[in-house]
């Protein structure tokens, strides 16, 4: 036998219809916070690591200015001693080039074995000692010491000074030698 809808079906219905909706509420609730702690988690750690990773590059950046502006002031420091010392030996050199130049043709040449005092305007010299002979090959380079015309200017020597000069020739104590 058929049995009429009644009024506690309903009831039962609606009963279940709210359950289910509830529990329906419930889940997608859950199901929405979740989502929303994922995301908000998300963000901040790609907040943070975008932070740190400019953080990084900065001082990264930082860093390597520095090393850079550091490299090129020592490099600069450098440059600018080796120039100035470099600057300073040519002056020194070319004073005392300068200094020895005007001695040698003005004043007294010291050497190991003897003196050539230099006069001017001539190319006279007197020579002390055979050793200076050197000297004056060095300090007038076209000069043959070989061939170079020798006149005594001791006269207790007048009898024994040679018209020629050799490089091995014994000298007495003062000769002019005219190149």
């Amino acid at each position: 036998m058929t049995r009429l809808w009644s009024s506690e079906d309903t009831k039962k219905i609606l009963k279940y219809i709210y359950s289910s909706a509830v529990v329906v509420v419930v889940v997608v609730a859950v199901v929405v916070v979740v989502i929303v702690i994922v995301v908000v988690v998300v963000v901040v750690v790609v907040v943070v690591v975008v932070v740190v990773v400019v953080v990084v590059v900065v001082v990264v950046v930082v860093v390597v200015v520095v090393i850079v502006v550091v490299v090129v002031v020592v490099v600069v420091v450098v440059v600018v001693v080796v120039v100035v010392v470099v600057v300073v030996v040519v002056v020194v050199v070319v004073v005392v080039v300068v200094v020895v130049v005007v001695v040698v043709h003005n004043n007294i040449v010291s050497s190991p074995g003897g003196i050539i005092i230099i006069s001017s305007p001539g190319v006279n010299f007197d020579v002390i000692s055979e050793t200076a002979l050197g000297t004056i090959e060095r300090v007038l380079p076209h000069c043959d010491v070989r061939s170079v015309c020798v006149h005594h200017i001791q006269s207790h020597y007048a009898d024994t000074w040679p018209t020629r000069l050799s490089t091995k020739s014994v000298l007495p104590d003062t000769w002019q030698i005219s190149c």
